[in-house]
This record gives structure tokens, C-alpha cells and sequence, in this order.
């Protein structure tokens, strides 16, 4: 079923395909998951195996088996969790202000070893 440019993406539903396992360990992910997860040829995958809840028969064949996609970028996925509130400097300033606070701080402990060597010479 092609994908409609305006259609919403599946944002908290589920999807369910099926497929099966070769003789080689190979499955292959059907191609609607693939298109809702933006999967690309070369693109890299993680797999994870989630354990049933409690109260249900434990058996291995019940395990769910989950599939990631892993970004290019992982630092993209967290942009914008943290809302900067209005006339609070941003996360990346307060970051960059305190490495150069330390940046001065070492080169004042240079500078301060250096001058005893020297007194010391």
C-alpha cells in the first residue's frame, strides 16, 4: 500500500508483519516496516530480545524481539528534548561558557608553574 505524502506516521500504534527465519539466520524485515522506519540499504540495525511479563508462562519462544534502527547521527535523536525556557540561556552556551572557564583555569596553572620553575632556576 504506497504511502500517502500527508499521511501521519504510525507515531504510538503498532504495526505487525510477518516473515520467517532461512536456513542461514537471515530475515528479511518486511518492506512497510522497513518504509515506516526509514530503513536504507546499508543502514545498521539493532536487536534487542524483551523477556514476557511476569505473569505469563515463561517460555523462549515468547520473547519479543526488537528492531532498531541505529541514526547516523544518535546525538540528533535527543535535539530539542530539553526546551530552553524563556531568558534562560541555552544548555550549549552554559556548556561552552563553563569548558571555557576551564580552559582559562589551566592556563593560569600553566602559567603559575611555569613562573615558580623560573624563580626556582
Amino acid at each position: 500500500m504506497p504511502k500517502k505524502k500527508d499521511a501521519k506516521p504510525y507515531v504510538g500504534k503498532h504495526m505487525f508483519a510477518r516473515g520467517k527465519v532461512s536456513s542461514k539466520g537471515w530475515v528479511v524485515i518486511p518492506k512497510e516496516i522497513r518504509d515506516e522506519m526509514g530503513l536504507q540499504p546499508g543502514d545498521e540495525v539493532q536487536f534487542a530480545l524483551w523477556p514476557v511479563p511476569l505473569e505469563m508462562k515463561q517460555d523462549r519462544a515468547l520473547l519479543s524481539l526488537r528492531v532498531s534502527r541505529i541514526p547516523e547521527d544518535p546525538a540528533s535523536v535527543f535535539a530539542g528534548m530539553l526546551p530552553q525556557r524563556p531568558g534562560e540561556p541555552s544548555w550549549t552556551d552554559n556548556l561552552l561558557k563553563d569548558r571555557r572557564d576551564e580552559v582559562e583555569k589551566e592556563e593560569r596553572e600553566i602559567r603559575e608553574v611555569k613562573r615558580k620553575r623560573r624563580r626556582t632556576a
